[in-house]
C-alpha cells in the first residue's frame, strides 16, 4: 500500500510553484498556457518547476527550477518584457514534459536565445525567449537534452538530498534560491543603496552688492550623496571688480574666496535622471580689497572676513547610468559678516550688502 500511495503522488500531474510580481502573469496562468501546449500530458508528468520572477532595471529575470525523479536543473532567463518571460517559461516546460507536444509542432517559430555572458547580461537585444524544440531522442526523455539553453553550474540537484529527509517541495524551493542566475540581479539591487561620489565645476552670476557690482563666481567642489541627498563640500571665488566711493578719484579693487558645505535633499524623477536639489549650506572665507585712484594719497590692501548662508533650489539631469549631467542653480546670498573698506580719511569705498544673489550652471561627473 505505501508503493501505490507513492506512485500515485508522482503521477499526480505538473506542479507549479510560481512567485512573481503582480505585474506578471501568475501561476495559474503558466499553468493554463503549458496545458494548451501538451495537452493530458502535464496531467500525467510528475515534473516539479519552481520559479521566481524578480525586475532589475527594466529587464525581468526568471530563476527556474526542473526536477523530476530526483535529478533536477535549473535556467535563467530574461526579457524586457514579463508576459514574453512567461510564455518562453511555457514553452521551456513543455519540452521538458514532451519535445513532440503538438502545440509545439503547429508551425508556432520561437526565436533561439541569445547567449547569456558570466555577468547575467545579454548582448544586443536582452529579450531571451527558448529555441524551437529539438528533435525527439529515442529512449530519453530526461529534462535536459537541450543545449540550446546552457545549464547553470553547480545546481545539479541530486535524487538523496531531494527525497532524504526533506520534503520535496521545500527541496525544489532552495533549489530555486541558489540559481546563480538569480544572483546576477543582486547588484543591480544594491547599486541603489551605493553612496555616489561626483566632481562639480560651475560658474555663474553673483548680483546685489556683495561685491561693488555684478560679478562672476566660479566654483569647484565635490559631494557625496544616496537616494534623495547628497553632501558637497567646495571652494567658491569671485574675480576682482572695481568699484569706487561718493568721492571722485577714490576706489577700490574687491574679490572674494571662501569655502563652502551645503546639504540637499534631492527628489527626482524619471528614475532618478531628472532632479531637484534644495540646498543650504554656509560659506566662510575672507573678502579683500586694495584701494585705487587719484585721489588716494596712499594704496592700501585689506581683507576682512566673509561669512554666509546661501540657499536655494537647482535642477540637475544626469542621463540614466551616464557618468556626466548638468546642473542648473539659483541661491540666496545672505551675509553673516558684512565687509566694510574705508580710507584712512573716512570715505568709505565698499561695504557688502546684506542679500546677495547667485545664478550658476555647472557640469558634474561621478566617479561611482
Amino acid at each position: 500500500m505505501g508503493l501505490l500511495a507513492a506512485v500515485l503522488v508522482a503521477a499526480s500531474g505538473l506542479q507549479i510553484h510560481w512567485q512573481a510580481p503582480e505585474a506578471c502573469p501568475q501561476g495559474e496562468e503558466l499553468r493554463a498556457r503549458v496545458g494548451s501546449l501538451v495537452g493530458a500530458a502535464a496531467q500525467r508528468t510528475d515534473l516539479v518547476v519552481t520559479g521566481r520572477v524578480v525586475r532589475a532595471g527594466e529587464t525581468w529575470s526568471l530563476a527556474l527550477g526542473l526536477v523530476r525523479q530526483g535529478s533536477g536543473e535549473t535556467r535563467a532567463l530574461q526579457d524586457r518584457d514579463c508576459r514574453g518571460l512567461v510564455e518562453a517559461a511555457a514553452v521551456v516546460i513543455a519540452v521538458a514534459i514532451d519535445p513532440r507536444a503538438s502545440g509545439l509542432e503547429g508551425g508556432e517559430v520561437v526565436p533561439a536565445p541569445p547567449e547569456i555572458d558570466d555577468r547575467g547580461d545579454v548582448p544586443g537585444d536582452r529579450s531571451v525567449v527558448p529555441a524551437p524544440p529539438v528533435k525527439d531522442v529515442p529512449g530519453d526523455r530526461s529534462v535536459g537534452t537541450r543545449p540550446e539553453i546552457e545549464d547553470v553550474p553547480g545546481d545539479r540537484v541530486e535524487g538523496p538530498s531531494i527525497n532524504k529527509d526533506v520534503p520535496r517541495d521545500r527541496a525544489v524551493g532552495a533549489e530555486v534560491e541558489d540559481v546563480p542566475g538569480d544572483r546576477s540581479v543582486e547588484p543591480v539591487l544594491k547599486d541603489r543603496g551605493r553612496l555616489a561620489l561626483s566632481l562639480k565645476i560651475g560658474g555663474g552670476v553673483g548680483f546685489a552688492r556683495v561685491l561693488p557690482r555684478v560679478h562672476g563666481v566660479i566654483d569647484l567642489g565635490a559631494a557625496l550623496g544616496g537616494r534623495g541627498w547628497r553632501v558637497e563640500a567646495s571652494g567658491l571665488f569671485a574675480p576682482p571688480v572695481r568699484g569706487s566711493s561718493a568721492v571722485a578719484g577714490i576706489g577700490g579693487v574687491f574679490r572674494l574666496g571662501a569655502g563652502e558645505v551645503r546639504g540637499c535633499g534631492v527628489p527626482a524623477v524619471l528614475r532618478g535622471a531628472l532632479g531637484f536639489p534644495l540646498c543650504a549650506g554656509v560659506q566662510l572665507g575672507a573678502m579683500h580689497g586694495r584701494g585705487e585712484g587719484d585721489g588716494l594719497e596712499v594704496q592700501q590692501a585689506a581683507r576682512s572676513l566673509w561669512a554666509a548662508l546661501r540657499v536655494g533650489p537647482a535642477l540637475r539631469y544626469r542621463p540614466r547610468n551616464g557618468r556626466a549631467g548638468l546642473w542648473l542653480g539659483a541661491d540666496v546670498v545672505v551675509a553673516l559678516t558684512r565687509p566694510l573698506f574705508r580710507t584712512a580719511g573716512g570715505v568709505t569705498v565698499h561695504e557688502a550688502a546684506r542679500l546677495g544673489g547667485q545664478a550658476s550652471v555647472g557640469v558634474e561627473v561621478w566617479l561611482r
